[in-house]
């Protein structure tokens, strides 16, 4: 899809949606939360489509300090300054990417299932498969149920533009995911795939 033509799809499926309260734009609102309170400050009482480059490249590391909804109604801003200025973003598409990114522990998981799945457990007796499939599973639930719990709040029209800057950034910067690990198609290839 040609750039302009994405652009003007996201803000049509953003246009509607609701400032998410001053008191909902970061996850922590305590005065002791020193990261958090510096992005409220800054994000407080403006609209997503009225935030400059300038404001978005300031906190292109502080995406993980805004709470679920203060994300997803930011978004917009965000995938809208890289798809204009992808290489002035700098990190910012790193940091975006791997925001939406399902995390990567549900591999081991996957892994961990597949050695049971051929019986690994019988083939070498003295490793604890079970054991180590249950510490995965600890570890993984929290974040892939925070992964989840994000991302259902976006609709399915605005799933689809996420998929579709997905594409975007895979297909015209390739170059500069080869040896990244964070990877647009990892993040289409998790999750986005199903809003093809």
């Amino acid at each position: 899809m040609e750039k302009n033509n994405l652009i003007e799809k996201i803000k049509i499926a953003f246009e509607r949606e609701k400032y998410p309260g001053d008191n909902n734009i970061v996850y922590n609102n305590s005065k002791d939360h020193f990261e958090c309170n510096d992005l409220k400050n800054q994000f407080i009482g403006k609209k997503w489509n009225e935030i400059t480059n300038d404001l978005l490249f300031e906190n292109k590391d502080a995406l993980p300090f805004f709470s679920k909804e203060g994300f997803k109604y930011y978004l917009p801003s965000f995938m809208i300054f890289i798809l204009n200025d992808y290489y002035e973003s700098d990190t910012l598409s790193d940091n975006l990417i791997s925001l939406l990114t399902l995390p990567q522990e549900i591999d081991l998981v996957v892994m961990a299932k597949d050695i049971n799945k051929f019986e690994l457990d019988k083939k070498v007796p003295e490793f604890d498969f079970e054991s180590f499939l249950y510490q995965q599973l600890e570890t993984v639930d929290e974040r892939v149920k925070s992964f989840i719990t994000q991302v259902k709040l976006l609709n399915n029209e605005q799933s689809k533009l996420v998929l579709q800057f997905l594409e975007y950034v895979q297909t015209n910067f390739s170059n500069e995911y080869i040896n990244n690990p964070i990877k647009p198609k990892t993040a289409i290839n998790r999750y986005w795939f199903q809003f093809e």
